[in-house]
């Protein structure tokens, strides 16, 4: 069985390598064994960070977390609200319309579920329908005794729970009844209905009628106009005034100006009291299942729980498709409340996505104490006012339209161009000893907003052990981890630093006189020993149509190796590709990884990372053997050929180990901060075995945890 495989790097020096397995965090998530790479790290506005991670391994995974600090000034989380005529918005849109000069939506994920149907029962068209119970700023625009809600109250405290929307009193003088909740649904996915022994209350937010057919004969509606108040908002109470006599269909018509209020049981006993120009009020109290009274200022709707007291739920049972792999959308709360997680698994493409169960330990990586599970598949958008859409949306056609979105909205100005602070693109830079890179600063204005993305003209410097600065942009790794700083018209940066001993290179070419060949349309090939490779010496058939080399290695690597490496240059005509077949020791499968980018000058080179084509994470892949190397050769009939493969060897990483000067971040007096090799600070006491940067009392060391 033969798998192809496209993921390798082309390099053109040693320098160059990727790094190829040491900044790996090992992780489970959800029972499956993963390496974590923190891609990125940034602050993309006021108080908000986008964490990006690539999760390698039989799973790979793409995933994408904005977190948001709540203690910052002018930082706060909203709801946002489709304007269109079919209910339906993309986030990015819907951000863009609800920004202004003073306030921006900075960062947003979708929300909740919405309707697949776009006709009412009668056949006309209406809007989509989210699925749970919605509030935005206050306006209570749809409710549902089903599932959970991410709340947030008038002072800006989150919370995730089940909320209990029919605390509140519908009353006319000293008589009174229970409010049975607002726009509540007959015809969605949780079937509900109007409440029993309630007034249930109909606005423009819902659909054009209550559609509440089946208690026909059984309810009592009046119309009613706004006259203190325009909607019915969390923890207030508004003012109506009867419009209609009352009717027994379920079906009134809601007036332009106000509402329906729809009876049954107790409720119908109220509604049938009223006359035309009765006052109703109508007052609103939401609490969580326990009595506690938290009347959210907004709140979206989601399912399942995904993370509770800081663990992850099983909740792959929960629902059809919570067991199967999709893209998702969640967010969590750290357990202080400070701090929101907004996050969005890529999936069905290079990145498969996630159960509801992964999607929670994720959460819990990234800080939740509770979380809950968002709409995913083709509606997962992770947006920014900075930076755009920045994951891969599963629909062909990109983004989604949505039933409503999470927002972070940030005060102050954003149009201001004026640099006022300086950061790194990245979080913390990881290389091998003698690779180059190139620094990005990123520029934000006074009120924290990210305006330019690669900013010019910033200075560079570093202790000599830790790299050279070459024209202030190019700084090439020294033999010491430490800290480059940056600098910009009088602001500064720095950015942590760590240095790997660069990989050892144990060549095939010990091996030549056992190799085996199969010649097809070529006439003769020699190998024979060349550096830390070997030079192929062939000449061509009289017939050269689909020509081709296989050499029969049978090598086997020791141990295991990072990567294999692999330089060639032609010294007649560059060959139309190379490939290599490889084979783990835990399966007769092979995978084929082939090259086709040969320079002009009919050389190359390239690095295979052997976590990207078998997962690692599983000891039992190793050892690996190279079964074959195919060259498809491009001379004429009769013509010779040469190709040097200057490198042909197994990566591995070097027992050396590089010294670490300083890693940045916050310590408590006499205490100790761990951090991944990337710098990320993690928590020592859910850590999986690795090796890991410790800080302790201003010293610096690097630890293995068995």
């Amino acid at each position: 069985m033969i798998f192809f495989m496209k993921k390798f790097f082309a390099i053109s020096a040693i320098i160059a390598l990727p790094i190829l397995a040491a900044a790996r965090e090992r992780v489970e998530i959800g029972g499956v064994t993963m390496l974590l790479d923190t891609v990125s790290h940034r602050k993309v506005a006021k108080g908000t960070t986008l964490t990006q991670l690539h999760l390698s391994g039989r799973q790979p995974l793409d995933v994408h977390y904005f977190t948001v600090d709540l203690t910052v000034p002018g930082v706060a989380l909203r709801s946002g609200v489709p304007a269109t005529s079919t209910g339906l918005e993309q986030v990015s849109a819907m951000g863009r319309r609800l920004s202004s000069a003073a306030r921006t939506y900075a960062a947003g994920i979708n929300g909740d579920f919405f309707d697949v149907t776009a006709t009412y029962p009668d056949g006309s068209l209406r809007p989509r329908q989210l699925t749970y119970s919605f509030v935005a700023d206050g306006r209570i625009i749809k409710t549902s005794p089903q599932c959970y809600q991410m709340a947030v109250d008038a002072s800006g405290f989150p919370m995730i729970g089940r909320f209990d929307f029919t605390r509140g009193r519908v009353s006319r003088g000293a008589d009174s009844v229970m409010l049975g909740g607002v726009n509540v649904e007959n015809i969605n996915y949780s079937g509900d209905k109007a409440a029993d022994n309630a007034v249930t209350i109909y606005t423009r937010d819902g659909w054009k009628s209550p559609f509440q057919t089946q208690f026909a004969g059984a309810c009592a509606q009046v119309g009613a106009r706004f006259v203190e108040g325009s909607c019915i908002e969390a923890g207030k109470s508004c003012r109506v005034v009867v419009a209609t006599a009352v009717s027994d269909d379920g079906n009134m018509a809601v007036p332009e100006d106000g509402v329906v209020l729809l009876g049954r049981g107790t409720g119908k006993s109220f509604v049938d009291g009223l006359q035309v120009g009765d006052t109703v009020t109508v007052t609103s109290e939401v609490a969580l299942p326990d009595g506690t009274l938290f009347n959210p200022l907004q709140a979206v709707g989601g399912n399942p729980l995904t993370v509770v007291n800081g663990e992850g739920v099983e909740s792959d049972g929960s629902r059809g498709d919570a067991v199967e792999l999709h893209p998702r959308t969640g967010v969590g709360i750290s357990r202080d409340g400070t701090r929101v997680i907004m996050m969005v698994v890529d999936g069905r493409h290079e990145s498969v996505g996630v159960t509801t169960r992964q999607l929670g330990d994720l959460l819990v990586h990234a800080g939740a104490w509770s979380g809950l599970n968002f709409d995913g598949g083709g509606s997962s958008t992770c947006y920014s006012s900075a930076l755009g859409v920045v994951n891969r949306c599963s629909d062909a056609a990109g983004e989604r339209a949505v039933g409503n979105g999470l927002f972070v909205v940030t005060e102050g100005d954003a149009a201001s161009s004026e640099i006022a602070e300086i950061r790194f693109e990245k979080w913390a830079h990881t290389g091998y000893e003698g690779s180059t890179w190139v620094p990005v600063m990123y520029g934000y204005n006074r009120d924290g907003y990210l305006v330019e993305r690669n900013l010019k003209g910033f200075r560079l410097s570093c202790p000599p052990e830790v790299g050279s600065v070459a024209g202030d942009s190019l700084i090439t790794l020294g033999s010491r981890s430490g800290v480059l700083k940056g600098e910009y018209n009088g602001l500064s940066a720095e950015l942590p630093i760590t240095v790997l001993p660069a990989p050892r290179c144990v060549p095939l070419n010990t091996t030549l006189a056992g190799w085996g060949k199969n010649l097809t349309k070529v006439k003769t090939a020699t190998v024979t020993p060349s550096g830390d490779g070997f030079t192929l010496d062939y000449t061509m058939a009289t017939t050269v149509t689909s020509a081709k080399i296989n050499l029969l290695p049978k090598y086997t690597f020791d141990g295991e190796p990072l990567a294999i490496r692999v330089s060639a240059a032609s010294a007649t005509k560059a060959p139309k590709k190379i490939g290599v077949v490889l084979k783990p020791a835990n399966s007769d499968a092979v995978t084929t990884v082939e090259f086709a980018d040969f320079k002009t000058n009919g050389s190359a080179e390239w690095v295979i990372p052997i976590e990207t084509v078998f997962d690692i994470t599983d000891p039992a892949v190793f050892p690996i053997t190279l079964s074959t190397i195919s060259i498809y050769p491009a001379e004429t009939a009769s013509q010779t050929g040469r190709i040097v493969f200057s490198h042909f060897c197994g990566l591995y990483e070097n027992s050396g180990e590089s010294g670490v000067t300083a890693v940045e971040g916050d310590l408590d007096a006499g205490g100790e901060v761990w951090y991944t090799l990337t710098g990320m600070p993690v928590n020592r006491e859910r850590l999986s075995p690795g090796i890991y940067i410790v800080r302790k009392g201003g010293k610096t060391m690097k630890v293995m945890k068995r």
